[in-house]
């Protein structure tokens, strides 16, 4: 399918998208006092935790549904926001995973099938938050439908007209749906939380040493009492009292 895909005129189509929205220099997060070190090779990582009731996630969904998009754009929106408010970039490149499986005939397939998409929308400018949501709303869906194009070959072609080892995004944004615990405790790297694997009782173990392949991730999901938010960051761009403050 991929193969035949590549040389359509629709992956023409969703290349030339992503070179219009990712062309020009990627800009990196710069928050004030830290010492971004590109060329660094440690990806040892730090966490930190916020944790949100069950009625502060429903008025969350109540907003996202009367402004006609989703918690995940909501809470899409939120973070860029919160990364301007903290280094006044609004031009920031969030990546985010998509399924990866475009066609029916992939569903039941096994493997892993999930493609990063780079999510950038220009300057936030003078607006009211509504409006700048709908705005994120409406990049959100433009990606989704110009999902296709490998990530892997399109970050080939932005390499090679890039100086350095830049990426088109430094940032990342995951939202684990659903409200089982066991699969949040999965997806957020935690202990201690028990549920059922294949028919199979199981407990959730986290890593004593994490890992990090972006300078900031926010990685949330449901877990039954509200929305757990952990954000994960490499220890040699961001500093733990950095990222404890943008909490």
């Amino acid at each position: 399918w991929q193969q035949n895909y590549l040389i359509s005129s629709a992956a023409e189509r969703d290349r030339e998208y992503w070179h219009q929205q990712l062309t020009g220099e990627m800009p990196r997060l710069e928050l004030p006092g830290e010492s971004v070190q590109t060329k660094s090779a440690s990806y040892d990582s730090g966490t930190e935790t916020l944790n949100i009731d069950s009625e502060t996630l429903n008025e969350l969904k109540y907003l996202a549904v009367i402004n006609h998009t989703t918690l995940y754009t909501l809470l899409l929106s939120i973070f860029k926001t919160l990364l301007y408010r903290y280094s006044g970039q609004s031009d920031l490149i969030v990546g985010t995973p998509i399924l990866g499986r475009p066609k029916r005939d992939f569903t039941d397939l096994v493997g892993f099938f999930v493609i990063g998409v780079a999510l950038g929308w220009g300057r936030l400018g003078e607006q009211r938050f509504c409006d700048y949501l709908s705005h994120v709303n409406t990049v959100v869906l433009e990606a989704i439908a110009h999902q296709h194009y490998p990530y892997a070959l399109l970050s080939e072609q932005l390499l090679l007209h890039a100086e350095g080892n830049a990426l088109p995004f430094r940032t990342w944004f995951v939202l684990q749906t659903g409200e089982n615990p066991f699969a949040a405790a999965l997806a957020l790297g935690q202990s201690g939380v028990t549920g059922e694997w294949a028919d199979m009782k199981a407990e959730s173990i986290g890593l004593l040493k994490g890992t990090e392949e972006f300078d900031l991730t926010l990685q949330c999901a449901e877990t039954g009492q509200g929305l757990t938010a952990v954000f994960s960051y490499r220890q040699r761009a961001l500093s733990q009292e950095t990222v404890q403050r943008m909490l």
